[in-house]
């Protein structure tokens, strides 16, 4: 976030406060994968119920990634040039590096290879069918698309931000949240994944415009200062809350994320309602960790490398897994969900770190340097001219 190779536009100021949410997000989608992966909990048990209380990481990282883009000062095709290099070209590099994975996998088990293991063009939830023998691999892959979706319309959402005055530049809260709601209740007859598209999109294109609002938000204030978020945070609780007791299948958070709907759209709300009344204690006590040498040293891997650790971390889970197979515990482990969730977490999240700091050179790829010098040269010819002007 803090570089600007290309000259094109002033660089984001870097924000110490987003980029220890960043790692904070990272560390807690871990903490997530580790609660469900290793034993996953059938859907609208009360043990799914419980777990799916916790699901609020995919709106932070939205929002996060809203306050890094809301500038608007970078053009429309250097901004979809950058996110593309970075996003695309690392998450080919990891589809090809799992496909050798299955395939060796498959060797030396005498298992049967399976073509076409990851489909690039169908990997909304349910992840199409990128078919690998091997757990994990492929499961955290939706956010892929679902952040180039929403990398494509950010430009729109920027320039309602910066044109339009209130109460207007807060029409898009109320349009997505409506659109959620409607979508609860009507369908794509012949087309059911249209509207799975359409909810991802809505859904986090909220939280990415949320995002913008970052500068509004003293996260470090105290608890005192930000009682006007209890009625909101009270509210969306209410609403959630009463679509439960209409229905009890929306009471599994789990279920209402896949895709997201209206009442996962209140509850995340209402969390990050908290998460935000209680920021100053959150970012005092990762301040703390981070004055322990060793816990800086990952903070930094998780706040610089955190989309390579986003589509590596499976493989540490693919170690524990094997690691414990080895020693013969692991139907020991996986028989003790909550110990199987805590040493799945405290062994992630470490190794999350080594594969950020190891394994983020494809996020450095440039596919068109050309284009990108040929622009920057532009740029820098019409700054200068206009200087002279």
């Amino acid at each position: 976030m803090q570089e600007n190779e290309n000259k094109t536009a002033p660089a984001p100021i870097w924000d110490e406060n987003i980029a220890t949410l960043r790692a904070f997000a990272m560390m807690h989608v871990l903490v997530i994968h580790s609660l469900f992966w290793p034993v996953r909990p059938e859907l609208h048990s009360g043990s799914s119920i419980i777990r799916g209380l916790f699901l609020f990481e995919m709106p932070l990282f939205f929002f996060l990634t809203g306050a890094c883009n809301n500038s608007g000062k970078r053009g429309i095709v250097d901004f979809y040039l950058s996110r593309f290099q970075r996003i695309v070209p690392a998450y080919a590099v990891y589809c090809i590096f799992g496909a050798i994975l299955t395939f060796l996998t498959a060797i030396g088990t005498h298992g049967q290879y399976h073509g076409g293991i990851f489909h690039f063009c169908s990997v909304y939830p349910p992840p199409g069918s990128p078919v690998t023998d091997l757990p994990y691999l492929t499961w955290a892959l939706w956010f892929v698309p679902v952040y180039l979706s929403v990398i494509l319309v950010l430009p729109l959402f920027q320039k309602i931000y910066h044109c339009c005055r209130q109460p207007f530049a807060s029409f898009p809260f109320a349009v997505c949240a409506l659109i959620l709601l409607a979508l609860m209740f009507c369908s794509f007859p012949g087309r059911p994944q249209l509207g799975n598209i359409c909810s991802y999109l809505v859904f986090y294109s909220f939280w990415s415009y949320l995002g913008f609002h970052y500068k509004k938000f003293d996260v470090r204030a105290p608890v005192r200062n930000k009682i006007m978020v209890i009625p909101i945070v009270i509210a969306c609780f209410a609403v959630a809350t009463s679509f439960v007791c209409m229905e009890k299948k929306f009471a599994d958070m789990q279920a209402n994320k896949f895709p997201p709907n209206f009442v996962f759209l209140a509850y995340s709300i209402g969390v990050g309602g908290l998460l935000y009344l209680f920021s100053c204690h959150l970012l005092r006590y990762l301040d703390f960790c981070r004055r322990v040498p060793i816990l800086r040293w990952i903070f930094i891997q998780y706040s610089t490398h955190t989309y390579t650790i986003f589509l590596y971390h499976p493989l540490s889970f693919l170690f524990i897994k094997y690691l414990f197979g080895r020693l013969g515990l692991w139907e020991t482990l996986s028989g003790a969900p909550l110990l199987c969730a805590f040493v799945h977490a405290m062994l992630a999240i470490p190794l999350g770190a080594l594969l950020g700091r190891f394994l983020s050179w494809p996020e450095r790829i440039k596919l068109l340097p050309a284009f990108g010098k040929w622009r920057g040269a532009r740029q820098q010819q019409i700054q200068h001219s206009s200087h002279h002007e």
